[in-house]
């Protein structure tokens, strides 16, 4: 029914556009969470395939770095949240099938996203360490699923690049924590990737210890 199919499309386009209103502080957004996850769910578990499908280009679509670059980047902040929100959903198995299908191209556009950001401090609390929850949420969600470690290894190569040297207080510990969940992920949910990245995760892991040490 078309008008079942515009009224999902704008409930869908409602929900970002909350995620990244300029009025939401990083925290409200935190507070809301539980329940745009709730709503994401319910929208799912009567979604058709069709529907679903559109959700996850929506977001793809959302995952873009021009938009980062251009100083937008409230505007990607919506299709991070959604990612991680949905990633922790209890999904019917087509679209749980549909989701894990189209995560490799999601961890892919979310290690850009966060190379990008990392170039700039001033977004690692709002921006960098939410996409490294999210991609971390998908990696935990994804036991099993991701099969081929050049994810994970992408993921870590994005760890690296996390400014974790010069920062206040409060925005070293959330990156501290966020890069610390990462790492403990990929050893919990996917320790087959941690013999062939050992370099990489090892320099990571080093970093973590030097920015405390500093």
């Amino acid at each position: 029914d078309e008008e079942m199919e515009q009224l999902y499309v704008q409930i869908l386009q409602n929900v970002l556009k909350l995620l990244k209103a300029p009025w939401l502080s990083s925290a409200d957004v935190g507070k809301l969470e539980p329940e745009v996850q709730e709503l994401l769910r319910h929208l799912v578990e009567k979604s058709t395939m069709i529907q679903f499908n559109l959700l996850l280009l929506m977001i793809r679509e959302g995952l873009d770095i021009s938009k980062l670059r251009a100083g937008n980047y409230r505007e990607v902040l919506s299709a991070v949240i959604a990612v991680k929100l949905l990633s922790s959903c209890r999904l019917p198995e087509p679209c749980s099938k549909a989701l894990w299908l189209t995560a490799p191209q999601i961890l892919s556009a979310m290690v850009f996203l966060v190379r990008s950001s990392s170039q700039d401090a001033s977004l690692t609390l709002p921006f960098t360490v939410p996409a490294v929850a999210s991609m971390t949420s998908l990696l935990r969600q994804g036991e099993g699923l991701i099969n081929n470690p050049h994810h994970v290894i992408l993921i870590l190569s994005a760890l690296q690049s996390l400014p974790l040297d010069h920062l206040a207080p409060p925005i070293y510990h959330s990156a501290f924590l966020a890069v610390h969940e990462a790492l403990f992920t990929i050893i919990q949910c996917h320790p087959q990737v941690v013999s062939t990245a050992a370099p990489s995760f090892l320099n990571v892991f080093y970093r973590l210890v030097a920015s405390i040490m500093q």
